[in-house]
């Protein structure tokens, strides 16, 4: 029977002791090392930081609707990323290879000839918006 306290896979015992190690640096809310060359270094003056504030985000929905959303998921959801860069024909391929629905078959074949899309944003942006 697994122990309520945590982890199965070492015991109680040794539970115990691998949480008092790290214990005193939990409640302290700062490190506990002893050399500060083994602490983590603060980000940089020329570096940028690990989550950029403003602007839109990579992957991000930024002028897409909940359901232009929902329609960029379905596509990625049968389409792998070494599908890309491709053409209609061969998203179509891909799309029947991992038995999309056939209303999405359908959208990617509606596509611009000649034209090649380099990840499923581009694509699903495409069909969403042919204009644009």
């Amino acid at each position: 029977m697994p122990d309520d306290r945590g982890s199965d896979k070492h015991g109680p015992m040794l539970d115990d002791a691998m949480r008092s190690e790290v214990d005193s640096e939990l409640r302290s809310g700062h490190s506990s090392r002893m050399h500060e060359w083994r602490e983590a270094e603060p980000e940089g003056d020329d570096q940028a930081p690990a989550f950029p504030r403003g602007g839109p985000q990579p992957g991000s929905s930024e002028g897409l609707t909940p359901a232009d959303v929902e329609f960029r998921s379905q596509l990625a959801r049968h389409l792998d990323r070494s599908t890309f860069p491709a053409d209609r024909n061969a998203l179509a391929r891909g799309l029947v290879a991992h038995h999309a629905p056939d209303p999405l078959v359908q959208a990617v074949r509606g596509l611009r000839r000649g034209r090649t899309y380099r990840n499923v944003d581009e694509a699903a942006r495409a069909i969403l918006h042919p204009k644009g």
